[in-house]
């Protein structure tokens, strides 16, 4: 490795560098990125990065020099590949994001325009995505793309050296967070090598260093110090996913061990969320003694921090002395100061009133005003660093508060094309001696003997978790999200809070124009900002008219809002706090209609598949036949499981023509291998632990509606026999006891919400006396008990309440939150309750086992699976089987979409006569398929004939239980899958019942893929007035496995159906709680041999009546499909009676009929037909 000895300082150009090391040591390798976060391996050698960068450059060589060219990679070693070919071509390399949604859209749009780019590097995959973009983003589609993974290696032959010097651009650093008006850092060759230099000797680095790097590749910290430094001193670096790390922190503790990294860190809130996230247990296999360099830098270093982590890593290897604290800026390339290798960070008490007034005093640690500040070393540039007083431009004193400015060979040359903005902020200089160019950084901070302290942010930079926010960019959100919002009437701002930096926005609102409570602009607000820029408010404060802080020019002075806020004196009209504001979930219309089972072998078959039916099975019985089906395949899978040790996916058991089939699917399972056996419960029953991919997003939706009961499940009950309160009180205290998810509450540090399971708890269980309450009254306070909202930090999250009506009669009422339940788990507790009540009455312990295993297993679980292969696979299917942008349920609705949308609902419900749904099983039976496709599918073509749209794009609930140890845990499992279906006026029904199974099939073979996590990596175009990838769900509702039928009324929602729960005779009540989740939700149960059908609809968008004819000609449909399975789709007939009378209307007052759509009777429709038709499939002549 003498190659590496010599000093690298001579090169002038990174491409010299890299040339020179290619030549010298070509096998070398340099990078190493972690494709799964921990062990599978993407390697590059000099050599081949050198003629990645070769091959990439020829592509470029047409383009004239110093043309700037748009880099869209996700992490890893084509990007950097990308990165150096533009270096390799002369041209200025502009990193962004990829986009994933709408905010990240407007971000990649800016800076393409600022920078004035002309091309951009992209893989093909991305490339895709991104032309779904063009419509709303035409400049992209004038760049040239070049596509990289279609550059062939031995273009690099073509390559020819461009001629740069040190005073060359080589990249635009775009600071984070910026959209509406970015600004790009021009960096030089000679600005990176000075401070790679700078950086080799602070740390100091050699050929036997290596390092371990998570941070974003896309600006400073993460690609100069990632990325860039290995390449400079010529030692190894580690790589991984910044998405990696997030999701497991524990991933980069485990590669500095595995490796040996002595080089790693990032922004405090790293250190910090080890600390927190990272269980005892995990840490023991650990080994951090390699570790010489854990750098600490990119926001405010926070003494907790350092303590918390060195106590908690301390036992593992690593010691204090490794913090390197250091300050920098991208204008200053990166680093500006660093302390000491080896030494324990400086910390220093000063007097925190004395703080506020400029002036560091020192203090001893206990005074009572005690303030710790950390060191961040010194100037280790080879300019200077001065605290200069930001107003007069003179030098400070020791101890004297001022502002930061740094002069040198790595700050940069300014802001690419605004020439103003660079000479505010690049050209300062010191009055009286006039000495400088300085930049002024604006940050606050003193020197006290040389070493630096930061004391206060840039002047209105918000600083949230390690990233910068400009407050001029959340204010622009805000005043987009809602017209009651005043334009350049407010501010956004930072404040400290429980150690860590929170988002606070102030804005005045012009009452006149909500139509509601202000509750709804406080709500639009914080869903805009949620979704655009990805931060939670922690308070939204609408004050009066006029009342804002601002200069006699008119300009918002945001610090004196900031302090008006601290000090309590803004005229407040509306507040509403992240405690105020709860979570709900993202889309889910839950009661498992599909799902996941387990059962046994050849013979033993038959007795598995008798145990979940209930009734005797014959050996030879076809299986479709036995309706083995949903839920009932989910037992069945969960008993295989149990029974062999093994997973039959449920595609295979649901196409299972016979029980022989069956058997011979389970006995290749075990032939093959194909076992599942998870790592055996091991977490705790109290403590705090990480949420699921489901429950995280119920959380963030709740913070965004928090009183909502969207995202409730209730059901109400007729008691027709006389129920003991006492003893009921008993039985459920009970069921608390033996479920942690019970005793559940909901926190958040730092912005990571974690759920906290108590050694003990209580239902919210209460009695009332309502034999004087009219009907109206007790449904009234029914429907107020299931909506009034949850306070998830305090619980109970399960309430109960039982009415007494008369001394024969009560009414029971059960509301629990779907973050601890779904309607699995109601099942399982109703079972549990069955036993558990009558033991109480009869004075004997009940005999229930214990769960085999709890919620956080679940959680711990889904994560192994999603971060290995298989996660891998889940995600690649859904890739290509949901590429392009979703199609928008369109056409439809009687109102236009509100800006921001709403969750209030109404509910209409049809049965099928007992004729109709007995023709209806006999076609399922005949083609073989469970009723869940065939009624979506009908469901699909009612769509399709209302809105003429091609392709569907339907959720449908799973029961997200995969496994046969979660069978019995009660929590929130549902997961939605996404169902896509393509559709022609031409198409058969029996063709469309045939996709809409396969569809289903291969959903369930992938189900285990979170709908949240899909959302996310998706990424597609997000707007604040629709849910994102379907807008209706579809779902078959059936009682869980071994519950009583009648379960299956109370997930509908349905009264009048018989039950029996803890040994006592009850009637379903059927209970509306005025919400809905998407536009519209389909929901079918077997009742009593009819389909009870049941559609949901946000009452913003439709009309009762809207609703009635859906369902009305939802049957209609249906009678037609059952009688002409082959007809086509346009043939069905919907409403026929209907139809005429609307057709005889028509021809009288126009010569051009109606097309078949649903709106030639709708409020909407009647003011827009005869101006332009909506598309549809055809036209009834």
């Amino acid at each position: 490795m003498s190659h590496h000895s010599d000093n690298p300082a001579h090169a002038l150009t990174l491409v010299e560098l890299l040339r020179e090391r290619a030549q010298r040591a070509p096998d070398f390798g340099l990078y190493t990125f972690l494709v799964d976060g921990e062990t599978q391996e993407d390697r590059l050698t000099y050599a081949a990065l050198d003629r990645r960068a070769r091959a990439i450059a020829s592509r470029l060589a047409e383009l004239p020099p110093g043309t700037r060219i748009l880099l869209l990679y996700v992490p890893g070693v084509e990007y950097i590949a990308a990165f150096f070919g533009c270096l390799y071509a002369g041209m200025v390399a502009v990193p962004v994001y990829p986009p994933r949604h709408d905010r990240s859209l407007l971000r990649l749009q800016a800076i393409a325009t600022d920078a004035q780019a002309a091309a951009g590097l992209i893989r093909s995959e991305h490339l895709e995505l991104l032309r779904q973009f063009y419509p709303i983003a035409p400049e992209l589609a004038q760049l040239r793309w070049i596509v990289t993974d279609e550059v062939d290696d031995r273009a690099s032959d073509a390559w020819t050296p461009p001629p740069l010097s040190g005073d060359s651009l080589a990249f635009l650093q775009y600071t984070s967070g910026s959209t509406s008006l970015p600004k790009g850092v021009t960096l030089t060759h000679s600005n990176l090598l000075h401070n790679l230099e700078a950086i080799r000797r602070c740390f100091r680095q050699d050929p036997t260093s290596r390092a371990i790097i998570w941070l974003p590749p896309y600006h400073d910290m993460g690609l100069i110090g990632g990325i860039l430094q290995p390449l400079y001193t010529g030692y190894p670096a580690v790589l991984m996913s910044p998405m990696d790390f997030l999701q497991q922190p524990l991933r980069w503790l485990q590669a500095i061990s595995r490796y040996r990294g002595t080089t790693s860190g990032g922004p405090d809130f790293a250190y910090a969320l080890c600390a927190r996230k990272i269980r005892p247990e995990q840490r023991e296999g650990l080994d951090l003694s390699s570790w010489r360099v854990a750098f600490n830098g990119a926001e405010p270093i926070r003494p907790e921090t350092l303590d918390r982590f060195t106590q908690a890593f301390g036992p593992v290897g690593f010691r204090r002395e490794m913090f390197y604290p250091c300050y920098g800026l991208a204008e200053a390339t990166l680093i500006v100061s660093g302390s000491e290798v080896g030494q324990a960070p400086q910390v220093a008490s000063f007097d925190g009133q004395a703080l506020q007034r400029g002036q560091a005093i020192p203090v001893e640690a206990g005074h009572a005003a005690a303030h710790a500040l950390v060191g961040s070393g010194r100037n280790v540039i080879d300019g200077r660093l001065a605290v200069v007083d930001p107003e007069t431009f003179e030098l400070r004193r020791d101890g004297e508060i001022g502002e930061i400015w740094v002069s040198g060979s790595s700050v940069a040359g300014g802001y690419w094309g605004q020439p103003e903005a660079t000479r505010r902020t690049f050209e300062a200089r010191l009055s009286g001696t006039g000495e400088g160019p300085f930049l002024r950084t604006g940050d606050l901070g003193f020197l006290r003997d040389g070493e630096l302290f930061v004391t206060g942010r840039a002047k209105d930079l918000i600083i949230i978790r390690g990233l910068n926010h400009f407050p001029q960019d959340i204010e622009f959100t805000v005043e987009k999200c809602h017209p009651a919002v005043r334009p350049g009437s407010g501010a956004a701002f930072s404040v400290e809070a429980d150690g860590t930096e929170q988002l606070v926005i102030v804005y005045e609102v012009n009452a006149q124009r909500v139509e509601g409570s202000l509750d709804e602009v406080l709500s639009a607000i914080r869903r805009a900002v949620a979704e655009h820029h990805e931060l939670m408010a922690s308070s939204v404060v609408l004050i009066e008219p006029g009342s804002v802080p601002k200069t006699s020019s008119g300009k918002i002075q945001r610090h004196a809002c900031r302090a008006a806020f601290l000090a309590d004196e803004l005229q407040v009209l509306a507040h509403a706090t992240r405690d105020t504001a709860t979570t709900g979930s993202l889309t889910e219309a839950e009661n498992a209609p599909l799902g996941f089972g387990d059962s046994p072998l050849w013979r033993e078959v038959v007795e598995e598949v008798s145990q979940v039916l209930s009734l005797p099975v014959a050996a030879t019985a076809d299986l479709k036949e036995l309706v083995l089906d949903s839920l009932s395949s989910v037992e069945l899978q969960h008993r295989i499981q149990l029974r062999w040790g093994v997973i039959v996916p449920l595609p295979r058991l649901l196409s299972s023509r016979n029980l022989a089939e069956l058997a011979a699917g389970v006995e290749a399972a075990r032939a093959a291998g194909e076992r599942w056996q998870p790592e055996r419960p091991a977490s705790a029953e109290v403590g705090d632990f990480p949420l699921s991919h489901g429950q995280r997003a119920l959380w963030f939706m709740h913070q965004l509606a928090p009183d909502s009961a969207a995202y409730h499940i209730a059901a109400a009950l007729r008691v027709l026999e006389p129920l003991d309160e006492g003893l009921l009180r008993r039985a459920v205290h009970r069921l608390v006891e033996r479920h942690p998810s019970l005793r559940t509450t909901f926190h958040a540090q730092e912005g990571t919400p974690f759920q906290r399971v108590h050694p003990d708890g209580e239902a919210g269980f209460r009695y009332e006396d309502a034999s004087t309450w009219s009907d109206d009254t007790l449904r009234a306070r029914l429907r107020e008990e299931a909506s009034r909202p949850f306070e998830l930090q305090r619980g109970p999250l399960l309430r109960l309440r039982l009415y007494r009506r008369s001394e024969t009669e009560q009414v029971l009422l059960v509301v629990a939150h779907h973050l601890i339940a779904d309607f699995w788990s109601l099942g399982q507790l109703a079972r549990e309750l069955s036993a558990l009540y009558p033991a109480e009455r009869d004075g004997v312990a009940a005999v229930l086992p214990a769960p085999a295993a709890s919620y956080a297993d679940g959680v711990r679980w889904e994560q192994e699976r999603l971060d290995g292969a298989h996660g891998q696979r889940l995600w690649e299917y859904w890739r290509r089987r949901l590429s392009g942008s979703p199609p928008v349920l369109e056409h439809l609705a009687d109102h236009p979409r509100p800006p921001v949308q709403t969750y209030r609902g109404g509910r209409r419900e049809r049965v099928l006569d007992a004729a109709l749904t007995a023709r209806l099983k006999e076609l399922f039976r005949r083609e073989m398929a469970t009723p869940f496709a065939p009624l979506l599918a009908a469901y699909a073509a009612l769509l399709y004939r209302h809105n003429g749209q091609r392709e569907l794009w339907v959720g449908a609930p799973t029961v997200g239980r995969e496994g046969a140890e979660l069978a019995e845990t009660v929590g929130y499992f549902v997961n939605p899958l996404v169902l896509r279906l393509e559709l022609d006026g031409g198409l058969s029904f029996r063709a469309l019942m045939a996709q809409a199974s396969r569809t289903v099939h291969e959903a369930l073979e992938h189900a285990a893929m979170p709908f949240s996590l899909l959302v996310e990596r998706l990424a597609p175009l997000r707007q604040a007035s629709r849910s994102p990838l379907f807008q209706t769900i579809f779902s078959f509702q059936q009682s869980p496995p071994r519950s009583e039928k009648g379960l299956a009324a109370l997930a509908q929602g349905t009264g009048g159906a018989r039950l029996s729960l803890a040994g006592v005779a009850m009637e379903s009540l059927e209970l509306e709680l005025g919400t809905a989740q998407l536009d519209l939700a389909l929901s079918i149960a077997e009742l009593d041999g009819r389909f009870h059908v049941a559609l949901e609809y946000n009452v913003d968008l439709f009309e009762p009546g809207t609703a009635e004819r859906l369902l009305r000609r939802y049957e209609s449909l249906l009678r037609s499909a059952v009688n002409q399975p082959d007809a086509p789709l346009a043939a069905l007939q919907l409403d026929p009676a209907e139809d005429r009378a609307r057709l005889l209307a028509w021809g009288r007052a126009q010569e051009t009929p109606p097309p078949a759509c649903i709106h030639t009777g709708s409020r909407r429709a009647r003011g827009t037909l005869r101006r332009r038709p909506p598309s549809c499939p055809e036209r009834t002549r």
